[in-house]
């Protein structure tokens, strides 16, 4: 039942009077525009003081001085060449003889001749086991 006979007869339609305050929103909106007003002139007071204690010098770009190669690691402008470089050295240290260090008597070889002496030898074993398996 939303609506009651008046005395006249014409219908009464009831409804909350207390929803909505005008006082309350005319004090927000005058406090936002205050607050606006407060931020934009403490803005412009900085903008001032800043522009008067910082110099203005005259930049310099990147073009204008020596040109200076940026700290390793760089990026790769041709990564699928040096790619394929790589490997090649890798092909070929794996499948050809040389010293790794000589003073200490270290040689590569190729890669299949080395798992061919694996299998004659067979692997590495301890001699003696570890201390803390001793224990």
């Amino acid at each position: 039942m939303d609506h009651l006979e008046h005395s006249n007869g014409h219908p009464r339609h009831l409804h909350e009077h207390s929803d909505v305050s005008v006082r309350a929103i005319g004090m927000f909106l005058a406090a936002l525009l205050t607050g606006m007003v407060v931020v934009y002139v403490g803005l412009l007071g900085l903008w001032r003081f800043l522009g008067t204690v910082v110099p203005q010098e005259p930049s310099t770009t990147a073009l204008s001085g020596p040109r200076e190669l940026p700290p390793a690691p760089r990026l790769q402008v041709k990564a699928e060449e040096e790619l394929e470089i790589y490997r090649e050295k890798e092909r070929q240290r794996i499948s050809t003889y040389g010293w790794v260090d000589r003073t200490a008597g270290t040689v590569h070889m190729p890669i299949e001749k080395a798992m061919d002496m694996v299998l004659q030898r067979g692997m590495p074993v301890r001699k003696e086991a570890p201390a803390a398996a001793k224990k």
